[in-house]
């Protein structure tokens, strides 16, 4: 998992200098015993409730929530969660730091909600920023992809000029890097529905090939505003296992 002081090339083997399996087992050991009694699979382990007690005590608000609650966790049963997370409790545990990004699912014809998907970022391959209140508001990530994938997403007149041309040339499986940045707008609204409104700015920018790019950056092509989206709340989460005064990193 150490593509923070190296890059390395996929498909390579990594535990060439592991001499004693003790921490390894012990890693995953921990992140299970974690898994299954935070967030287990076979039991709802969350509830949603209100800060006012009257309103609580109201009728029909108490149910309201138990079903609601009932529906969250059906849609996170239904996900990706479970295997992500046993990788992000690993990485909270090994370097302090883990990074969870949740998305809503690729949409189908006439259906409103089609559930969500998770997925654990690698260390190494995000930086984060922290707000006023010491919580963290910014996170920005790298993410490989191949033409075609990046095309898929956001629509082939929305890709770059370059990948445009691989695109009419049949050249698909070429990987680029694409940079994901989520901010704060403090000219944000919270109650806005308008995308470039909303408290929070998810931006995607394609930045070039990944092997001509490598891990400083150094040689960036020019970059290629992807789309702009917003979110009402930040929709990363980014858990750290114990951190010092004056540090936004955990420490494991």
């Amino acid at each position: 998992r150490n593509a923070i002081t190296m890059q390395i090339t996929p498909g390579t083997k990594t535990t060439d200098r592991i001499f004693d399996s003790t921490a390894p087992q012990a890693l995953t050991t921990a992140a299970s015993a974690i898994h299954g009694s935070v967030t287990p699979s076979n039991l709802r382990w969350f509830s949603l409730t209100v800060n006012n007690p009257e309103l609580l005590d109201a009728e029909g608000v108490a149910p309201w929530l138990d079903d609601l609650s009932n529906a969250i966790f059906a849609a996170i049963s239904g996900s990706n969660f479970d295997s992500e997370a046993q990788e992000l409790y690993s990485d909270l545990l090994a370097f302090g730091t883990g990074c969870m990004i949740v998305e809503e699912d690729s949409p189908k014809p006439q259906q409103a909600f089609t559930g969500v998907r998770f997925h654990t970022q690698q260390p190494g391959t995000f930086v984060i920023g922290e707000g006023p209140n010491g919580r963290v508001d910014t996170v920005m990530r790298e993410i490989p992809m191949t033409i075609g994938a990046m095309a898929q997403r956001w629509g082939t007149k929305n890709v770059s000029e370059r990948s445009q041309k691989c695109i009419e040339a049949g050249d698909v499986d070429e990987q680029v890097l694409v940079l994901h940045a989520v901010y704060p707008r403090y000219d944000g609204y919270p109650t806005s529905l308008a995308p470039k409104k909303m408290p929070f700015a998810s931006c995607w920018i394609e930045l070039g090939n990944v092997w001509a790019l490598g891990r400083s950056g150094s040689s960036m092509m020019n970059p290629h505003l992807l789309k702009e989206e917003g979110r009402q709340i930040l929709p990363i989460m980014v858990p750290r296992w114990r951190k010092m005064s004056g540090e936004e990193y955990g420490r494991s």
